[in-house]
């Protein structure tokens, strides 16, 4: 399974989301805590240094077709839900079987 396209320089609707947070240097070795991808991140790169690092979220397709376990561009056998990168019970009628949330 693949996240995002390399390709892309902006943001994709219903794409990978991808999230950073600047760490306080108290932070260093937790990453933080709160939700990914909350207020106190950035979809942008951190344009100042960081001292205790930079949490990157990048999470991944929820939703499967429940047929194909790979697909020849290892991408359309699975799919984000729609409105949402975390699925819940919404899984598209195209992609009916929700998998475990990989972030």
């Amino acid at each position: 399974m693949i996240a995002g396209d390399p390709s892309f320089r902006t943001k994709q609707k219903g794409a990978l989301v991808n999230c950073h947070r600047c760490l306080k240097k108290s932070e260093r070795i937790m990453g933080g805590n709160g939700a990914p991808c909350d207020s106190k991140d950035t979809a942008d790169f951190p344009k100042t240094p960081c001292p205790g690092g930079i949490r990157v979220t990048v999470i991944f397709p929820s939703c499967w077709d429940g047929k194909s376990l790979d697909s020849p561009d290892h991408r359309s056998h699975v799919t984000y839900a729609a409105g949402a990168a975390l699925a819940g019970d919404k899984c598209p009628e195209t992609h009916p079987v929700r998998i475990p949330q990989v972030m």
